[in-house]
């Protein structure tokens, strides 16, 4: 039994070329890969609004390939999924409190649709009364220890819905879990069962770095089920650029823009965070969105300390004005330590500045 594993695609009528092209991409990678079927594990779209707007685009996809797509409600498209709605011949929707399908593969594919004020405790009744083994799909949180740290990260972004416990999985003859819901990354754990967020298929924020994935997920008989993440090759993603701004070097820190731009991966578009001082925020900043306006990404975060209430200082304006008196090219090596001490005691000052706010 063999699967691609996709999730959150968040397709949107108000700029749907690109997703649609990723989904393209995700459908070719299922077919490449020989899948049995392709399961998507919730918010394929981001509104019912755009799963009405969208359905004959994307039902042109799904039937480019001639095996089933397993398409699960998620919290953004719950009610995308009724008996009248048509993805294709081959589309398989999963709908009613539990969805199984019996005939995909080795074994059978449990689907829980996501319902508002659900979790999965309130199925685990169900569930316990299936045959095993299984493979479960389901969008929402699962609360693991060993993912607390990026959990509360994930959820400022995305919420809490259809929560799943560790307990809530004792006993259940689940041999691979297909999650969806969480977007930064490909998530992956075998504790304490077999279980994979694969990443949103298409990024909507500019914390989502990385190139996007799915999971080609392969079960064969009593062997341990095989999860490799597959990048979205020709799928855009973000890649983070961050600088350091000193007023004395802002035309090096726009060099070392250029040389980091200059070396972007295929398909990456720039996330650029700008920290430091300048004498100028506001030039700085529309000079960055300036360069940056076509490269895909979003806008700079740029979060400078003005300069100039530094130079408000009698010591530190003398110091600062001592420094730049020096001649670099007369000794390179004193030129370096001089700056460095500069860098330390502006940051020395801008930290007391604060405290007097």
């Amino acid at each position: 039994m063999k699967f691609l594993h996709a999730a959150d695609l968040h397709l949107r009528a108000a700029d749907a070329s690109e997703q649609l092209q990723a989904l393209k991409i995700i459908v070719h990678l299922a077919a490449e890969h020989d899948a049995d079927f392709l399961l998507f594990a919730g918010d394929l779209f981001d509104s019912d609004h755009d799963a009405d707007r969208l359905r004959p685009q994307v039902r042109q996809v799904l039937e480019v390939w001639d095996r089933p797509a397993v398409l699960v409600p998620g919290n953004h498209d719950a009610r995308s999924y009724g008996s009248t709605a048509d993805y294709g011949d081959k589309a398989l929707l999963a709908q009613g409190d539990i969805q199984v399908f019996e005939n995909l593969g080795e074994l059978p594919l449990v689907c829980l649709p996501y319902r508002d004020k659900r979790g999965f405790a309130d199925l685990r009744e169900d569930l316990a009364r299936l045959q095993g083994p299984l493979v479960v799909a389901c969008h929402g949180t699962l609360y693991l220890d060993q993912w607390l740290g990026w959990l509360r990260e994930e959820k400022e972004d995305v919420g809490d819905y259809f929560p799943v416990f560790p307990e809530d999985l004792q006993d259940l003859p689940i041999r691979y879990l297909a999650m969806g819901h969480f977007h930064r990354r490909f998530y992956h754990t075998t504790s304490p069962i077999l279980c994979c967020y694969p990443g949103s298929a298409f990024p909507l924020t500019a914390r989502e770095l990385g190139p996007r994935s799915v999971a080609v997920v392969q079960i064969d008989g009593e062997k341990s089920a095989q999860v490799n993440a597959i990048h979205l090759k020709g799928v855009p993603w973000y890649q983070e650029i961050s600088l350091k701004c000193f007023p004395w070097r802002e035309e090096e820190m726009f060099q070392e823009l250029e040389g980091l731009l200059a070396g972007l991966k295929p398909h990456a578009r720039p996330v650029v965070t700008v920290t430091g001082y300048a004498r100028d925020e506001r030039l700085l900043r529309e000079r960055l969105e300036k360069r940056l306006d076509k490269l895909g990404g979003p806008k700079p975060r740029v979060n400078l300390f003005d300069y100039s209430r530094l130079m408000e200082n009698a010591f530190f304006r003398m110091f600062a004005e001592q420094i730049h008196k020096q001649d670099p090219d007369d000794d390179a090596e004193a030129g370096a330590v001089s700056e460095k001490a500069l860098e330390i005691i502006t940051l020395g000052f801008s930290h007391l500045q604060k405290r007097k706010r």
